[in-house]
């Protein structure tokens, strides 16, 4: 499994929400010149993060986005999956497909690849925002990837 850079850069800019929005809604443009991703792709990914409920839109001269939740109870996971969708190693494990593995009742290998999937679902699930910004606050910098 690969991490696209929608999943990358969706990380990034929660981060950079996170960290700002003690001092009111974070601009796409602030997120855009800080996190170096284009503002037009930031405007297409906020709209799958606010899709999730992970960050809520404030309109007006002063608006922004502010996070749709307390740090501490969005997980890495919940991120990567309003940016990404599901998490999954191959399409035969893959649970909302209708194409399911036509050799999924003897395959033994499918067991493996739904552990897997378990293993990386519950390792991005382990950790929330607030564990991100503290980490990045430890190493002064909010551009942890």
């Amino acid at each position: 499994m690969r991490m696209t850079t929608r999943g990358r850069y969706a990380l990034r800019a929660m981060l950079e929400t996170a960290q700002c929005e003690k001092d009111g809604p974070v601009s796409l443009k602030h997120i855009s010149d800080t996190q170096d991703i284009s503002k037009k792709y930031l405007g297409k990914l906020f709209d799958r993060l606010k899709n999730a409920g992970l960050v809520i839109s404030i309109r007006g001269p002063k608006g922004g986005y502010l996070l749709g939740k307390e740090p501490d109870s969005i997980s890495i996971g919940a991120i990567i999956r309003a940016a990404e969708g599901p998490i999954t190693t191959v399409r035969c494990v893959e649970k909302s497909t209708n194409k399911r593995c036509s050799r999924l009742k003897k395959c033994v290998c499918h067991l493996y690849w739904e552990k897997l999937e378990k293993h990386i679902s519950d390792f991005l699930d382990s950790s929330s925002l607030l564990d991100l910004c503290k980490g990045a606050k430890d190493k002064k910098t909010s551009r942890p990837i």
